[in-house]
């Protein structure tokens, strides 16, 4: 007696969760949950952390190094004449210099190929998105940061996730040299 009024109730909702989907016309995407979640997103996160463990590692290595110069430096100072002493001051002060441009130069290879990576990332995110947009019916998608709320029935975060971390498990980064 209470089998066909259950099966009438799960097929009543069912029916009602499928037509409020059907109700969503633009699609909301979390990117901050995808940044965190997908595969790719931890992947290149883990590259990023490497590269920049190797220029501080690099940053710290420059710094024994002209510490260890400026000590021999001032330790034979006393010894030179006033215009050798001059001339070793500025060799020093013209090698750090050119230490900390070479650093800065790094960084911001380092920091161009990030947003290169990212780029790509993104775009991948977006041409995933936009399949199961169409797939989905709907008539396009949102950035979930855009809305104030919307229904949980328009999130497709999930599906983008799943199909980014099939599509694109990682995505390797040429960081060049001293990498």
């Amino acid at each position: 007696m209470f089998k066909p009024v259950i099966s009438l109730s799960i097929g009543i909702l069912a029916l009602a969760t499928s037509a409020y989907a059907q109700d969503c016309t633009f699609a909301f995407v979390n990117y901050a949950e995808i940044e965190k979640e997908s595969s790719v997103a931890k992947n290149l996160e883990s590259q990023i952390k490497a590269q920049q463990k190797s220029l501080e590692g690099q940053a710290k290595s420059a710094q024994k190094s002209l510490g260890a110069k400026a000590e021999e430096l001032e330790k034979t100072m006393k010894m030179l004449s006033k215009e050798a002493a001059v001339a070793k001051q500025q060799e020093f002060q013209n090698d750090a210099m050119k230490l900390e441009e070479k650093l800065k130069k790094r960084a911001t290879e380092l920091e161009e190929k990030k947003n290169q990576a990212l780029a790509v990332v993104n775009s991948k995110i977006a041409a995933v998105a936009s399949e199961i947009v169409e797939k989905r019916g709907f008539q396009g998608a949102f950035p979930a940061a855009s809305a104030i709320t919307y229904p949980k029935t328009c999130d497709i975060t999930p599906e983008v996730i799943k199909e980014l971390n099939e599509k694109m498990p990682k995505h390797s980064v040429n960081w060049g040299k001293n990498s």
